[in-house]
């Protein structure tokens, strides 16, 4: 038997660099196949002036998936000690529509490693959730 991918559910994660006692926890979601495909689709590859392919950047990839996966945090301070509101937007998208994603101003606040970590953990439980699925 096959469970559905619940786009709603979320799970938490916290970076493998926070050791301290009081980590960061971010709130991380599946993203569905739709906007998998989507964010597939834009970062294969594009078409040079040339006429030739060339690949795209696989940085923003990570970007992108925590756009859409990522869905709050716990304990994240600026370096005065204050709390970093979560904040959101909703934006439409090409193919998709309108989703509600993280806001620039948030993302701005990520360091690129911490948004690959997060970005590889949001990939993995949607593959862990598939294949487990499939083992029920």
């Amino acid at each position: 038997m096959i469970v559905a991918i619940n786009s709603e559910s979320t799970f938490d994660y916290s970076l493998i660099s926070d050791t301290g006692d009081n980590k960061t926890i971010f709130k991380l979601g599946v993203i569905d196949a739709f906007v998998r495909a989507f964010i597939d689709d834009t970062h294969t590859s594009i078409k040079k002036e040339d006429g030739s392919m060339d690949d795209i950047a696989i940085s923003d990839k990570y970007v992108q998936f925590v756009k859409f996966g990522l869905r709050g945090w716990d304990n994240f301070k600026d370096s005065n000690g204050n709390e970093i509101l979560f904040q959101t937007e909703e934006k439409v998208f090409p193919r998709i529509g309108k989703r509600t994603i993280v806001s620039d101003n948030c993302l701005a606040k990520l360091d690129l490693q911490w948004i690959i970590e997060l970005g590889l953990q949001i990939v993995i439980h949607n593959k862990l959730s598939e294949s487990e699925s499939k083992n029920s």
